[in-house]
């Protein structure tokens, strides 16, 4: 076996029982942060961070649910009721950077794809116009967005969040 690698079966492989062609490597703990998410039935999913973490807390998009979470014991809850094969899993942290599930994996990295940036503006949008927001729930006022910090929206993003 190489050295720092350890070998761990995929969460599919669990669900369907031993095959050997779908084990999977993973870098030693000092490379890759992990934890278990435990999904409906007997898989286990082993989420893994690459290259680096999110900062916490963070905006959780599942395809058009929206959550938060502070810590990543508040991510593995929030992943654990909302994940569903195929769906596009993406997080935004406190650094306002895009995080995405990788397709057909269990790792966590940051997106490549779209390195801009996201506006004040879209943020709220994507808040406001989530699916599981409640009928009574309050909005977030995308009026005068340019005399609030970045850290001031989010923080009142993951406080509308919690109320919902």
């Amino acid at each position: 076996m190489t050295r720092g690698l350890t070998r761990e079966m995929s969460g599919r492989a669990a669900a369907r029982g031993f095959n050997a062609s779908e084990y999977v490597s993973r870098p030693a703990p000092q490379l890759a942060a992990h934890f278990r998410i435990a999904l409906a039935g007997p898989a286990i999913f082993s989420m893994r961070f690459a290259f680096r973490r999110p900062h916490f807390p963070v905006i959780i998009v599942v395809g058009d649910y929206v959550f938060g979470a502070t810590s990543p014991a508040g991510l593995k809850k929030c992943l654990r009721r909302a994940l569903r094969p195929g769906i596009e899993v993406k997080l935004l942290d406190q650094t306002w950077e895009w995080f995405e599930l990788a397709p057909d994996s269990d790792l966590l990295i940051p997106s490549f794809l779209n390195r801009t940036t996201p506006s004040k503006r879209a943020v709220v949008a994507l808040v406001n116009g989530r699916a599981n927001r409640p009928p009574e729930a309050p909005l977030c006022e995308p009026r005068s967005l340019s005399s609030h910090t970045r850290e001031d929206i989010f923080a009142e993003l993951l406080a509308l969040l919690r109320t919902s």
